[in-house]
């Protein structure tokens, strides 16, 4: 019996079938090569968005200087949540968030010579927006975070998401009455919030700030934020103008140049103990529609409550459009005769605009008391008017 030398080596034996041996210092200079050939790293995709009750998974391939595939084993690492090593030369990386905002997700390869970071921006899950309808696109977040007030680049910059397409601004209307304010017990990403103040003497149709979101034209709108009333610290009640506080904000549609379309405001005027009620203030109502679903008195001062808005465009020339109102998950207003849009008006919602206005047609009436208000972390989601549902 004889020894035969090949590349592999085998044996060759009587009554043996050819069987390669082990050769780990050829496997060990075979990665050596792969990896001086190997001149970059790529995550595929790049930079991208998540909800947080989702997953994403990343794929990590090394590169040749002609741009072809180099096979090298990769390592992952990410600043926050957990990323799990799968596949092949562990290639594959899925990402499985435990919080919002953004997250930096890395992968390297041969000791670190090679590497490629992406930002990851984790947007609230559907357990946050319970009444969300499934698919829908998110468009924008803001978390009020530290520091955040000033011009609308800085105050859009500041935003925890913005889709492409929509821009968040704000109009410094009183340094004096808006208070960027830090609330622990803040129900969605504490502790900032957009504090809201209406001092005695504050005139009808007075307002703290004017804010907003403006977005491509969208068929359906998702709305979610929260929001505390503070009652007054002498007596106990929070000072309503009769023609209503508008602090819930406005939606845009149908008439592309005005912003106040649609809003829920509170009534009736004078100083109210609560629970207070929301009637429910969109052009395009039909009468047959009801402001209250059951009890129209929930809200209740001192005490976070969650608002949701969902609205459906009509058809044209049809009064079928969807109109959904929730209060802390239960639902509020409803109507599914909307006339959103007309041949006249045909712009979908464009923008969520807060301009949380005192009253408004009481000419020379103040207010007798200080009183504040806060909002924590608003969500917005859609369905392109361009784009035809995927449901």
């Amino acid at each position: 019996m004889r020894r035969i030398a090949l590349n592999p080596v085998y044996l060759v034996g009587v009554g043996l079938a050819l069987q390669p041996l082990d050769c780990p210092a050829q496997e060990t200079a075979d990665s050596l090569r792969a990896a001086e050939q190997a001149v970059s790293l790529r995550i595929s995709p790049g930079d991208t968005v998540v909800r947080l009750s989702d997953f994403v998974e990343f794929r990590a391939v090394a590169l040749g200087a002609a741009g072809d595939t180099v096979e090298l084993a990769v390592k992952w690492i990410t600043s926050a949540g957990a990323i799990q090593a799968r596949g092949e030369s562990e290639s594959l990386g899925r990402f499985e968030p435990d919080g919002t905002g953004q997250h930096r997700i890395t992968a390297t390869a041969d000791s670190g010579r090679l590497r490629d970071s992406i930002v990851v921006v984790v947007v609230g899950g559907l357990g946050g927006y319970p009444n969300e309808p499934p698919g829908l696109t998110v468009l924008g977040e803001h978390s009020f975070p530290a520091g955040y007030f000033g011009a609308d680049d800085h105050f859009s910059a500041a935003a925890t998401y913005t889709a492409p397409g929509s821009r968040w601004h704000m109009r410094d209307l009183s340094l004096k009455l808006h208070l960027e304010t830090a609330i622990a017990n803040a129900p969605m990403s504490p502790p900032g919030t957009m504090g809201m103040a209406y001092p005695a003497g504050m005139l009808s149709s007075g307002e703290p700030a004017s804010f907003g979101f403006y977005i491509p034209e969208q068929s359906e709108l998702y709305v979610s934020y929260h929001f505390m009333m503070q009652s007054n610290f002498d007596n106990g009640m929070w000072e309503l103008e009769p023609a209503g506080v508008k602090i819930l904000g406005y939606i845009s549609y149908g008439d592309g140049s005005q912003q106040n379309q649609g809003f829920p405001l509170f009534k009736p005027g004078g100083r109210q103990r609560g629970p207070l009620s929301a009637r429910s203030d969109y052009l395009g109502k039909a009468d047959a529609c009801r402001d209250y679903v059951g009890e129209p008195n929930r809200i209740t001062l001192d005490e976070w409550h969650q608002f949701e808005f969902y609205g459906k465009l009509n058809d044209m020339g049809e009064a079928n459009g969807i109109l959904r109102i929730w209060l802390d998950g239960e639902l509020y207003s409803e109507c599914d005769l909307m006339s959103y849009i007309t041949e006249s008006w045909p712009h979908g919602f464009w923008q969520v605009h807060f301009q949380p206005v005192w009253g408004g047609w009481h000419e020379g009436l103040r207010k007798t008391q200080d009183d504040y208000a806060y909002l924590d972390h608003i969500y917005v989601s859609g369905i392109s008017k361009q784009d035809p549902p995927t449901r």
